[in-house]
């Protein structure tokens, strides 16, 4: 499991395929030899066995090893389906890489490779080949292999029904007694070699080890960006003898924790590269480039190199894709907390188990920095909170310096105003006075004139604009004389007045204007400061806020969170091989590299 071995212990209890003779209900079976008849016939024999069945029927071993193998990945669901090189895999140890068919160069290579060597395609085993001489000297590639069903299916599938398969006009007598083959419904045939590499889309083969090979691995997690590239963490490989070495780069296999693999699938990617001092070129050396053949199986990426004595770097590149229609983690562990808590407890065992391979947190480590978080944010406020302060006490400064600078120009001009008004009611009387001198005459003015033309400011009228009074004589009385014409000088005079009180009126608004215009400014520079104060925290509280989603409102799609915990192992002839992980300073998930000159994209 995850390139370490497991133990499981196991009874022989196994799962048969038909129930007890009375299961569903009493039937009348005085001496028991129904029952005895129904135990024999359906429950006796390896076909009678639910799961795995071997072809002897008193053989149970292979029962009893895929009983051990669901019960280390927690039930039959886990190992139902999926690809026959990853369990290879699992049960011998080895390395297990895919080839396309349709892209195989080397065909006499890998011809070699399945002479020696076990391999597998989807659902068939390659159980030998061999290669021939015809009665015409010529030779002959064939591949024997076999449905692990045993047989063909109800609708005849499950055998090749090409050339070399049974019955066919290739097999005479002296093939069938060279090869030693027999016909029969039990899912063996032959094919030709060419006609198996285009019949199968790929080949699974597990190349296994002994007790020359040394196995060094390392785990860690990453988090994934959406955007592609390489990571900044990446492992140095040293290796002091010169031989044969198989690089894998793996995750972990999710069967352990079936159903909680969430929303996120990885795809595995590297590059490896020679670092030491021998190449003189600015980059370093590649050595190869890995990728998944198809994006199905994405357990594991491997390449199979022979390395000088030197140092190696790997470079990771994790592509991720979200499946929005996946479960989360926390919803199913939400339901299986109401429905299956005991499934729960065992599967998130599983699932605790796998992920503290990337390395497991220090929980003092992290109280220390909440504090020192915590702290920092409350000594980042109480600065804050003296900025606005400050910055409030300047502004209400300034606004009150410009307040009064206002206030005392308002003050001088009214000043000034009534000093003018001082010195024309003076010059004003002083020509009265001498008109009236001059005329001998003495006029009466009223009081009410005298102090509107005192407030006001008006000149008398000049004496020749005064009505011409008719000369009286010694012995006339002074009620006898004839009086002035009274309508036009009391004309006049309303005009007058009512222009001085349109007068007056302006006068009295204008200082009771800029007595307002004070008041609001001094209202505004008090109200100034407290708003810049409340518009500064209502955009810190909604900084601070706007990350937060209301518990009723749910979002369309959470917040991306792609965390991968992957791998790299090591198979090397050599006894002294070491992988070390280096990981950058800071907290980077991705370099945005480019990929053969074109821009790394988004892959969800």
């Amino acid at each position: 499991r995850d390139g370490e071995w497991v133990s499981a212990v196991v009874d022989d209890n196994l799962y048969l395929k038909d129930n007890d003779f009375d299961y569903y209900s009493d039937v009348y079976d005085a001496s028991g030899k129904k029952a005895r008849l129904h135990r024999k016939r359906n429950q006796t024999g390896s076909d009678a066995l639910y799961f795995a069945r071997c072809e002897d029927q008193n053989e149970t071993w292979l029962p009893l090893l895929e009983k051990a193998y669901a019960k280390v990945h927690g039930d039959y669901e886990a190992i139902s389906g999926g690809w026959p090189g990853e369990a290879v895999e699992d049960m011998t140890g080895g390395v297990t890489s895919t080839i396309a068919t349709n892209r195989v160069l080397r065909k006499d290579k890998l011809w070699r490779e399945l002479k020696s060597g076990l391999a597998l395609g989807h659902a068939y085993s390659i159980l030998q080949s061999r290669e021939e001489v015809d009665e015409d000297g010529k030779r002959v590639r064939l591949v024997q292999i076999r449905n692990p069903w045993g047989e063909r299916s109800e609708s005849g599938l499950g055998e090749w029904n090409g050339p070399w398969s049974d019955g066919s006009k290739e097999w005479t007598p002296y093939w069938l007694k060279k090869m030693d083959h027999k016909f029969g419904d039990d899912g063996l045939f032959w094919m030709a070699y060419e006609d198996m590499l285009s019949t199968f889309m790929y080949i699974h083969r597990t190349r296994l080890f002994d007790e020359k090979w040394t196995v060094v691995q390392q785990w860690t997690s990453a988090n994934v960006s959406w955007v592609t590239g390489f990571l900044q963490t990446k492992f140095v490989v040293e290796v002091k003898k010169a031989g044969t070495a198989v690089i894998v780069l793996t995750q972990l296999d999710d069967r352990y924790f079936k159903g909680f693999e969430g929303q996120y699938y990885f795809e595995l990617h590297f590059v490896l590269q020679k670092t030491d001092g021998s190449n003189t070129s600015s980059e370093p050396e590649q050595i190869c480039r890995v990728r998944p053949v198809h994006k199905w199986e994405n357990r594991s990426v491997s390449c199979e190199v022979t390395l000088d004595p030197g140092t190696y770097e790997v470079l990771p590149k994790v592509t991720a894709t979200r499946h929005n229609a996946a479960r989360t983690v926390e919803d199913i562990v939400k339901d299986y907390a109401e429905s299956n808590p005991q499934k729960l407890r065992q599967v998130g065992l599983q699932y605790d188990i796998a992920h503290a391979k990337g390395g497991v947190v220090d929980e003092d480590e992290i109280l220390e920095k909440k504090k020192a978080e915590a702290k920092k944010k409350k000594e980042d406020k109480k600065a804050k909170r003296k900025r606005k302060q400050k910055k409030a006490l300047v502004v209400a400064a300034k606004a009150l310096e410009e307040s009064a600078k206002v206030v005392s120009e308002l003050a001088e001009g009214g000043d000034k105003k009534d000093d003018k008004k001082k010195e024309t009611a003076a010059t004003a009387k002083k020509e009265e006075g001498k008109e009236k001198e001059k005329d001998g005459d003495w006029t009466e003015v009223k009081d009410s004139d005298k102090e509107s033309t005192g407030s006001t400011g008006l000149k008398s009228p000049p004496p020749e604009d005064k009505p011409a009074t008719s000369p009286t004589t010694a012995g006339a009385k002074p009620g006898d004389a004839p009086a002035p014409e009274p309508k036009k000088d009391e004309d006049k005079k309303e005009e007058e007045k009512q222009e001085e009180k349109k007068e007056e009126a302006s006068e009295e608004a204008k200082p009771s204007e800029t007595e307002e215009n004070t008041e609001d400014a001094e209202v505004q520079t008090e109200d100034a400061p407290v708003e810049a104060v409340e518009e500064e925290e209502e955009s810190d509280s909604d900084s601070e806020t706007e990350s937060v989603v209301d518990d009723g409102e749910e979002p369309v799609n959470p917040p991306w969170n792609a965390v991968c915990v992957l791998g790299l192992r090591v198979y090397a002839e050599d006894p002294e091989v070491a992988i070390k992980l280096v990981k950058p300073a800071d907290d980077e998930e991705a370099s945005a590299l480019t990929t053969e000159g074109e821009p790394a994209g988004a892959t969800a």
